[in-house]
């Protein structure tokens, strides 16, 4: 096809989906590496969902402490 833009594995983009010009482009390898990593399964887990765990455990943790406190002077007069 006329007009269209090669990809670095063979395939074709029209350049009516393309924004810009070649001179625009910026290539940072070290950011399409970095992305890759960060984007794996395993550190979404080590980075999200393990510390979000933790924090909700020791919150449910401390609530239950609070609850299982017996009252102190102050509020046992409160309560009668």
């Amino acid at each position: 096809m006329m007009g269209d833009a090669p990809l670095i594995n063979g395939d074709t983009v029209s350049k009516k989906l393309i924004i810009g010009t070649e001179e625009n482009v910026k290539v940072i390898p070290i950011i399409g590496g970095l992305m890759n990593i960060l984007e794996s399964s395993a550190i979404y887990l080590c980075l999200i969902v393990i510390p979000v765990l933790v924090a909700f455990i020791y919150i449910l943790c401390t609530i239950t402490k609070e609850t299982k406190k017996e009252p102190t002077k102050k509020n046992k007069k409160k309560t009668k």
